[in-house]
């Protein structure tokens, strides 16, 4: 694990079981840390209790959504990047999500090659100095 956690490590927030499990697998096959949260107020905690380089959140969720999970995000951990996922994409969600400080914004059903493009590209930046998360 320690591997991993030299790679980055990453939060992966959704109420789904099934989005949460595959989505860690693939980062953890390629080599990044990775824990998952099914609700907001779970993310709050984890991000509580440790730092984490970047965030995966689902829009739609029960109690409170994504965009409530970016702003949290944008205001207690600025130096976090964050990747919006959405199985009800529309450019409006695109411009909210941006707008509140998501990085990027990835439509499901998305492949495995896409998010690890994505997730690849934002750590890339980190590494060449150039802050993700820089508006």
């Amino acid at each position: 694990m320690a591997d991993n956690a030299e790679r980055g490590t990453i939060l992966i927030v959704d109420d789904s079981p099934d989005t949460l499990e595959l989505i860690r697998r693939n980062l953890e096959l390629a080599r990044y840390a990775v824990l998952t949260a099914s609700s907001v107020n779970e993310a709050k905690s984890q991000l509580a209790q440790r730092k984490f380089d970047l965030v995966i959140t689902d829009y739609h969720m029960p109690f409170a959504s994504g965009i409530d999970l970016i702003r949290f995000v944008r205001d207690k951990h600025p130096g976090t990047a964050i990747i919006m996922i959405t199985g009800y994409a529309s450019v409006e969600g695109a411009v909210e999500a941006i707008k509140a400080g998501a990085e990027e914004y990835l439509s499901k059903p998305f492949t495995d090659d896409e998010l690890l493009t994505m997730v690849d590209r934002i750590f890339e930046k980190r590494r060449a100095g150039g802050d993700a998360t820089a508006s």
